[in-house]
């Protein structure tokens, strides 16, 4: 059954078989370094600021890294060759403009 466009609540997505990965930081605008991937990574990684597919099977990640007194942008690219997809609770678009909500 077709329902539609879905609005879907808190989901997660498990990358498999993960081929290459490629770290860089931006320190200041236009200026782009290869790095390798910085100790403690997860501890200073504050937010993410953009993530998006560039291909089928590559994403990149980028976002603010807060390592006092050093605070740049760092990107993760890497490439895959499958993913898991899933999510608990969703509600059709119709639901949604009825101020519904996938609680």
């Amino acid at each position: 059954m077709n329902l539609g466009p879905l609005i879907i609540g808190a989901s997660r997505i498990v990358l498999r078989n993960i081929e290459s990965e490629k770290w860089t930081e931006e320190i200041t605008k236009g200026n782009i370094s290869d790095i390798s991937r910085p100790e403690n990574f997860l501890a200073y990684f504050k937010e993410i600021g953009e993530n998006y597919s560039t291909s089928d099977n590559q994403i990149r990640i980028s976002g603010v890294y807060m390592k006092p007194p050093e605070y740049s942008w760092i990107n993760l690219e890497f490439k895959f060759k499958n993913f898991e997809f899933t999510w608990d609770k969703h509600v059709t678009h119709e639901e949604w403009l009825q101020w519904i909500l996938p609680e």
